[in-house]
């Protein structure tokens, strides 16, 4: 079934101490490991810091048990690559009804 093709991912956990210069210095530690499946939804042209980027799109379908917000971040572990989520997972997920338990978000890599 779709668990199948689900790897071990590691959800990044975020902390945000002051700069000493009335800023933030964010930090991203590794948290919970949990699978989940990731599948590329396509490509889309970006203007990323007045440049343009090709912008790798994703959506990630893992246990309703777990909830992502945007700007969360999803590591996997078999390669490292990093997900930002840029949505929300409360949006997308099975009815309460259904057999099968899950919530899916759209996520993009960051470096």
């Amino acid at each position: 079934m779709l668990t199948d093709f689900f790897v071990p991912c590691t959800v990044l956990v975020r902390t945000a101490e002051p700069d000493g210069y009335g800023g933030v210095t964010e930090t991203w530690t590794a948290g919970a490991q949990i699978m989940a499946g990731i599948a590329t939804k396509g490509s889309r042209e970006a203007d990323v810091a007045s440049k343009q980027q090709l912008v790798r799109t994703y959506a990630i379908l893992f246990a309703d048990t777990l909830t992502l917000g945007l700007n969360d971040r999803i590591k996997r572990n078999s390669d490292g690559l990093v997900f930002r989520v840029t949505s929300d997972s409360e949006d997308m997920h099975t009815p309460a009804v259904s057999g099968l338990h899950f919530k899916q978000v759209s996520a993009e890599v960051i470096d």
